[in-house]
Parts: C-alpha cells; structure tokens; sequence
C-alpha cells in the first residue's frame, strides 16, 4: 500500500511554510521599523493638569536621553478641553536631570519640586485654543550622556484650580540631529541584523 507522506515531512512543510513567510513578512517588517516611530522624540500627547487638589498641578510630559555634546528641545502647549479660555495664561516647563530626580520624586509636596529644575521656560496658553509658542532651549553633556525629564507645572494657579485638559508636543534631538534618545543607539545595527535574518529566512522559504 502506498504510504502517506507525514506531517512535517519536506514535501508538505514547503506550501506552509511560503504561506506563512506570505503571511508574516508584511508584520515582520511593520515590526522592525515600528520602534523608530515610537521612540523617535517627536512625541505628542495629552495631559490634564490643574482643579482642586494639588498633585495634579504638576505633570511628568516625557523624557530624553542626551549623547554628550549640546542637545536641543522645544515643547508647545494647547487646549483640548474647555476648547478656549477668557484670557491667556502662563504656565512651567521644568527641566529635570537624572542624578536629581529621586530627590524630585521624593517630595511630596510635588509643587516644591521645581527648586530641583535645572531650567524653567515659561509656556503662554493661547485663549483661542492654537497652539503656543515653543519653549526651547539647550543642554549639554560634557562627560557622560544624561536622561531628562520634562514637566509641565501650574503651582502658580493660573487655571485658578479648574482641571484642564491640554495637548503637548515635545521635540528632542542630539547634537548632530538624531531624535533617538540616547539609551536606543543600537537601534539601527540591531534593526539591520533583524533585515539580515528575514532575508536569509524568506531566501531558505521560497528556494
């Protein structure tokens, strides 16, 4: 009697094999270049901030890390929610360094945590609802590469403890221009090994 081929024999791994390498390869690649997109820092968001109660005038945005040399960054503020306002006000972007922020995360009361900022920029909320104008500035790195914390404070009441809902967008970048913090440097080798390896496996696949 002739005998069947078995599962997972040559002859039949072949066609399951192409139809998942069709199958995957398009997930495989959106993986590979998916964490560029995420930790590029171009990075938009929402944030509420303000009312009653005092832990929430002071909101943590995101943060960087700077190769050494002078890294730049520019943060811009608007309205979400209430759409606009009677007049413009001024809140904080505060600048915190690495080596100083489980001092800032120890205090309690978290509007006494901007004598720990390295910078403070002033941020003007725009009573139509655009967007306001970019608070930059630099930092420098001399001897080693330093993360960043950016922090949007209101402890000078000026949404008059109304809880308000803003968007930020904050723009990150190396001294030479690269918008990937510090910690992903090896980011592109590893995603050239990962090309590497598909191309071997879809090559072995569709031989």
């Amino acid at each position: 009697a002739e005998r069947l081929p078995k599962a997972g024999s040559a002859c039949c791994a072949s066609p399951d094999r192409m139809g998942l390498a069709r199958q995957f390869a398009p997930c495989l690649l959106v993986l590979c270049f998916c964490p560029w997109a995420g930790l590029a820092k171009l990075q938009a968001g929402p944030v509420r901030i303000s009312g009653p109660r005092r832990e929430n005038h002071w909101k943590y945005l995101s943060k960087f890390g700077y190769s050494t040399g002078v890294g730049t960054y520019k943060t811009r503020v608007r309205l979400h929610h209430p759409k606009t306002i009677a007049e413009e006000v001024a809140l904080k972007l505060e600048v915190y360094l690495d080596e100083d922020w489980p001092k800032v995360e120890a205090e309690k009361d978290v509007c006494e945590r901007g004598i720990n900022a390295r910078q403070t920029k002033e941020i003007v909320i725009k009573e139509d609802g655009e967007w306001s104008e970019w608070a930059d500035g630099t930092l420098a790195q001399n001897v080693r590469p330093h993360i960043w914390y950016f922090v949007l404070s209101d402890c000078d009441g000026a949404f008059r403890n109304f809880t308000h809902r803003l968007k930020f967008e904050l723009h990150a970048t190396q001294e030479g221009g690269s918008e990937f913090s510090v910690e992903m440097r090896w980011m592109l080798p590893a995603n050239v090994l990962f090309l590497l390896g598909f191309g071997i496996y879809t090559w072995w696949v569709y031989k």
